[in-house]
């Protein structure tokens, strides 16, 4: 990686620092860089770890590990995916679009937001039913900087962001939008409504990387719940 071009040395901790198997082959692999094991090296992420329990505003930024969005349709162009088509209220619209938020490799720091647009439309009497019903705004990752679609090769859905109706029932516009905000091991995910300037729900979202669930590429892992979720963009 880029960032890595002016690494001398190669600091070993955790578990599995100290064991000789291990040093060797990081030895073998990089004979150009000095590779060393600190002080109580094998203890280094349990303290990190309890330290920042205590402390949280230690970690200033973070480093994603994927290209964070959500799925959006659009209005239908001519050019875009025939198979992505369907009508809604009345118009023509493509699905799938990946919406991105944070880009892969992006650095990001605590308190840092994105907010994101929302609005849907109720109209026609064929939707009217639907106005009842939470908005379902899914959250997908990917090991690749510019998805076009969720659809694409190396997209899974991270979460799903269900926003209850305002009343128990929403507008036949209902516009409002969504705060992403960094929050140390976690983003923060706020929907605010437009009209009445209310925070009708809020979620968070596992941030950190974990050796769950993975996308296509092994080397980038992420611990994800399909049930729960937890640009400048409109969504429609």
């Amino acid at each position: 990686h880029e960032r890595c071009q002016d690494v001398s040395a190669i600091m070993l901790v955790g578990g599995y620092s100290e064991c000789a198997l291990l040093f060797n082959a990081v030895m073998q692999a990089f004979p150009d860089k000095d590779v060393f094991v600190p002080h109580e090296g094998s203890l280094s992420v349990l303290t990190g770890a309890v330290i920042y329990g205590h402390i949280p505003k230690i970690v200033s930024s973070r480093v994603c590990n994927f290209t964070y969005g959500i799925a959006v349709y659009v209005p239908f162009e001519p050019g875009m995916p025939q198979d992505k088509m369907f009508r809604y209220d009345g118009r023509l619209w493509c699905n799938d679009v990946f919406r991105i938020n944070y880009k892969i490799d992006t650095i990001v720091n605590v308190g840092d937001t994105k907010r994101i647009s929302v609005s849907k439309t109720f109209l026609t009497p064929e939707v009217q039913h639907l106005r009842k019903e939470p908005l379902e705004i899914p959250v997908y990752i990917s090991d690749k900087e510019n998805p076009k679609y969720v659809t694409d090769h190396g997209c899974i859905k991270h979460c799903v962001f269900y926003v209850p109706p305002v009343k128990g029932e929403w507008p036949h516009v209902a516009e409002g939008h969504i705060d992403f905000e960094i929050a140390g091991t976690e983003m923060i995910g706020t929907f605010v409504d437009k009209d009445t300037g209310d925070i009708i729900t809020s979620v968070k979202i596992e941030f950190l990387p974990k050796a769950e669930n993975s996308a296509s590429d092994n080397r980038r892992r992420r611990i994800y719940d399909p049930e729960i979720c937890g640009s400048d963009n409109d969504i429609q």
